[in-house]
């Protein structure tokens, strides 16, 4: 090989290196959004939809995709499946968090059947807030609710999801969640 077909051969490896990084990385970030989806929603359906629709917000924008799937995404993601949801608080929390007592439900046969099984409004709370990061005036803004009902619907999603012994780092400080390997054992919340 001379240097002329040595350089084009190196440019081309080059090249192909960095399309395949960026697809792996595209499909990482699809499958995060699919996954913010399914956590909020709990129906594959309704996920689908929703992830589907802020994609389509993606395709309007003209921006690169990337750089949308970080923030713009995952909010485009909330936003529809807030939507289509329609999560709201309880009228009244006439108990006290620490009537909580041990788990409600068996995560041993689905990975997320703690999360997917708190009500629709604690579920969002717990996946904005404790793995998406959202402060609590970001969460009450999006679900058009008080501070206070997030504080509370947010405590009570962390006891409930801590009691079905999760392997969640329930600390408050860096949540995040490993996603099975279903999905290449990523991590999402912050992926």
């Amino acid at each position: 090989m001379n240097s002329i077909d040595s350089a084009r051969y190196d440019s081309l490896q080059s090249e192909y290196v960095g399309v395949a990084k960026y697809g792996t990385i595209f499909i990482d970030q699809m499958n995060c959004l699919y996954l913010l989806a399914f956590l909020v929603t709990a129906d594959r359906g309704i996920a689908e939809r929703c992830f589907t629709s802020a994609l389509d917000e993606y395709v309007e924008s003209r921006g690169g995709f990337l750089d949308w799937a970080g923030k713009e995404g995952r909010l485009a993601v909330l936003r529809h499946a807030i939507q289509a949801v329609k999560p709201i608080a309880r009228q009244d929390y006439s108990w006290v968090l620490s009537d909580v007592a041990g788990p409600m439900f068996s995560t041993s046969y689905q990975s997320f059947a703690s999360i997917t099984s708190l009500s629709a409004f604690e579920r969002f709370i717990f996946v904005m807030a404790t793995i998406e990061g959202l402060s609590e005036e970001e969460c009450a803004g999006l679900l058009d609710c008080s501070i206070q009902e997030v504080a509370f619907g947010r405590e009570l999603a962390r006891r409930i999801v801590a009691l079905a012994d999760t392997p969640f780092d329930m600390s408050g400080e860096g949540d995040v969640v490993v996603v099975p390997t279903l999905l290449g054992n990523q991590i999402c919340g912050v992926c």
